[in-house]
């Protein structure tokens, strides 16, 4: 009697562990992902620094800008650092002294590149047992990943479609690459600045 009662109350204890858990949804990119292209956006597009006269009204032309990855963000940079140098952005060609005309080079993440050392798993037949793996050891162990931006810019007149100035191409870099010696491991990147930094540790993919 009593080894049924046991048996029944690991059942149950299992069953209510199951329903005790939570399923997790999680979105299709990390959070390094977004800030590695993010980052890289932000330094190629601090290089922008325009010869046409202030104050002029700008449209900005995204029709040449094609990028599958963060395009809505690339373009808000680079807006922002065209108000940012003194030029007013208007909503039509037909009220704008000068036309951007904005493009996109790469906006993306380098392949990882890795190198190893160590001694990896084995497998061990075992006779009556089946095979047996034996657990590996990382000596060293590097992983590298780059966020890449590379933009460039045309001005030209409005009205006679007369070159005023070309801005690039201007590129933007990123990166986060792990280090791991046997048990210590670190991480080497640029994607947080140093106040933020200080407040968080740079999420774990």
């Amino acid at each position: 009697m009593r080894r049924i009662t046991l048996i029944t109350l690991l059942t149950a204890g299992v069953l209510l562990g199951g329903c005790a858990s939570m399923r997790e949804t999680q979105p299709p990119r990390t959070a390094n992902e977004e800030l590695l292209l993010s980052k890289a956006v932000d330094e190629a597009t601090q290089q922008i620094d325009p010869t046409v006269a202030r104050d002029a009204n700008v449209f900005v032309d995204e029709a040449d800008f094609k990028t599958e990855s963060d395009r809505h963000y690339a373009i808000s940079a680079i807006n922002d650092r065209l108000l940012e140098r003194g030029y007013r952005l208007v909503p039509s060609r037909s009220e704008a002294d000068t036309i951007v005309a904005i493009r996109s080079g790469a906006l993306s993440i380098n392949k990882e590149s890795q190198l190893w050392l160590g001694i990896p798993t084995i497998t061990v037949p075992v006779p009556l047992a089946g095979p047996l793996e034996t657990p590996g050891l990382d000596l060293f162990r590097t992983i590298d990943r780059t966020g890449v931006a590379k933009f460039g810019l045309s001005f030209y007149d409005a009205q006679t479609g007369e070159l005023q100035d070309t801005v690039g191409p201007v590129y933007g870099f990123s990166h986060l690459n792990r280090r791991k010696i046997l048990m210590l491991g670190w991480t080497e990147t640029d994607l947080l600045p140093e106040a933020a930094a200080e407040q968080k540790e740079v999420v774990e993919p």
